[in-house]
């Protein structure tokens, strides 16, 4: 058996639904309602992207524990080398947050100038990176 079903665009079975006033009307949007509830409430979209990437954060954050773990076996800190590694951890928490709210577009800048206080050429970056990765054992975590 063949027959010909006409497809309708939700948006628009939505809008007719709301704009028309009948008994079958309103029984569509007590539908359509109680639907968009149970999405919201019980959780039945899930945003796999998001999650995806809250994992990976979640796997970041815990090989820096590790990191941190992994220094302090090998190594007595003292005062100054404890505060340098508790900066380098703190920085990069703060650079996950900032990308963070650039990815879900609520990123904020404030008290920005047009003037550039410094330039950091590639050559200088590159040396930077190999000291903090020298400092840190090697992880492959930074760099």
């Amino acid at each position: 058996m063949k027959r010909n079903v006409k497809f309708y665009n939700l948006d628009a079975i939505i809008s007719v639904g709301f704009r028309v006033n009948s008994k079958r009307a309103v029984l569509f949007r007590i539908w359509a309602n109680k639907i968009v509830k149970d999405f919201l409430v019980k959780g039945f979209a899930i945003n796999e992207k998001r999650l995806t990437q809250q994992n990976e954060q979640l796997k970041e954050l815990q090989d820096s524990v590790k990191i941190l773990g992994n220094v302090l076996k090998f190594k007595n800190l003292n005062n100054d080398e404890s505060i340098g590694l508790l900066k380098i951890i703190t920085d990069y928490a703060y650079a996950l947050d900032i990308l963070d709210q650039y990815d879900y577009q609520t990123l904020k800048i404030e008290d920005a100038t047009n003037n550039d206080a410094y330039k950091l050429t590639y050559e200088e970056a590159m040396y930077q990176i190999s000291v903090v990765k020298t400092t840190m054992g090697n992880s492959t975590l930074f760099g």
